[in-house]
């Protein structure tokens, strides 16, 4: 699961191996392996497979080099190793395979970084900065919350429109963008990120499915992968501090597509004392009355998608938001955290679209442990319980499902 990155003038200093400037950057090499077991179930007998392993490997280089007017110079480049498939896209089981957005399919993120007194500069493909700030709640096991990969075992119908997120990057991924992170002032720091054109080459999690299958329609996925096009600028704020033992931290961020009139509102708060860390976040997903579903008729009775900007971002609106509770002491961690999220209703039922109409929502409960068992290397397990309910009553596996899932896996940093 993503781990939160607060944004400082440290932001960069990933660890990586420093070069003197007369010398070339050097790559360290890092990253880490998890490979989980679990069990999960499928009301509507999506999956076939109740016994699944998954893997997820990421191989990653970084360097970085301060130059003699103090000015430090980075790259990241993240690979996959292997990578959990969405299982939307496989009728029984899961298979591992590679996945992509843009460009190179085996490279997850890569990124230069300028950072000093000023602050820091991030070029290249990774999530913008309102991703970097963000703070949810919190979770100890493989299978998390916002951000997770519940829909993987408890399967994501494939007309169920859902954000998985709690953050504002799905709306491009890792496309190629210009961010730009501030110094911390007495734990108050900014952010903001500009992309020239938001797209993403890869399927979202579901989509909204016509009743005929042609190119023009939006059966490849349009919710978590939109291509809405045009640029989109982001920021926010960030803070982080500790008072007589409370640690804090928040953030508050907004985005707006300039084409297909989406604005993302996103915010995030985590308060921890004694062990216990509670939190949550919240992200409303707001579309204008510009961006409608269109629809064009290829004969009678044939409702397609049209496969536009406007169609995907109606999509796309909804809201979505998570809280939870963890406990630590020593090598052992527990955690509680529910996650919702609510599609705006499409109106696209009446239009005879396929989708099956209204506002589609989805829950998930999830309780971890994990146990250090050294350095490096940790045992996790996850209990969740996923319902994906269709707003238009529907229960057919197209429109709604729900399940358990329980998996245990062991995570392994190098």
């Amino acid at each position: 699961m993503k781990k939160v990155l607060l944004a400082t003038t440290a932001l960069i200093a990933f660890g990586a191996v420093s070069a003197n400037a007369a010398d070339p950057v050097k790559l360290a090499i890092g990253g880490y392996m998890v490979e989980d077991v679990g069990f999960a179930t499928n009301d509507s007998g999506l999956n076939k497979t109740n016994v699944d392993v998954q893997s997820d490997v990421n191989v990653n280089f970084v360097g970085s080099s301060k130059l003699d007017n103090g000015i430090t110079v980075g790259v990241e480049v993240d690979t996959f190793g292997s990578q959990r498939q969405d299982s939307r896209n496989v009728a029984a089981g899961h298979t591992n395979t590679t996945t992509t957005t843009t460009g190179n399919s085996d490279v997850k993120r890569s990124f230069a970084t300028v950072s000093g007194g000023f602050g820091a500069a991030i070029i290249g493909e990774r999530e913008d900065a309102l991703y970097i700030i963000h703070n949810s709640a919190p979770d100890v096991g493989d299978v998390g919350l916002q951000d997770g990969r519940w829909f993987q075992w408890v399967q994501t119908p494939s007309q169920h429109r859902v954000y998985t997120a709690t953050n504002t990057s799905r709306y491009d991924d890792r496309t190629q963008k210009i961010s730009y992170v501030t110094p911390s002032f007495y734990g108050l720091a900014a952010g903001a990120s500009y992309v020239p054109n938001a797209s993403l080459g890869q399927s979202g999690h579901t989509s909204i499915a016509s009743n005929q299958a042609t190119a023009n329609s939006l059966n490849s996925g349009s919710v978590n992968g939109s291509d809405f096009g045009g640029d989109v600028y982001g920021a926010g704020l960030a803070f982080t501090n500790t008072f007589g033992g409370v640690s804090i931290k928040a953030d508050l961020g907004a985005a707006q597509a300039n084409l297909a009139g989406l604005d993302l509102y996103q915010g995030g708060l985590q308060v921890g004392y004694a062990g216990f860390t509670f939190g949550g976040s919240i992200l409303n997903r707001h579309v204008g009355d510009k961006a409608t579903a269109v629809v064009s008729v290829e004969g009678a009775g044939n409702n397609i998608l049209a496969n536009n900007a406007q169609t995907k971002t109606a999509a796309y609106a909804g809201q979505s938001w998570d809280a939870g509770v963890a406990y630590a002491t020593g090598p052992y961690a527990v955690s509680l955290g529910y996650f919702a999220d609510r599609s705006k209703d499409d109106g696209l039922a009446a239009l005879g679209a396929g989708d099956g109409g209204g506002a589609d929502s989805t829950g998930v409960w999830t309780l971890s442990g994990a146990y250090t068992m050294g350095p490096g290397v940790a045992w996790h397990n996850s209990v969740s319980r996923v319902v994906y309910t269709d707003g238009a009553g529907g229960q057919s596996s197209a429109n709604a499902n729900k399940g358990y899932a329980v998996v245990t896996g062991l995570r392994v940093d190098f």
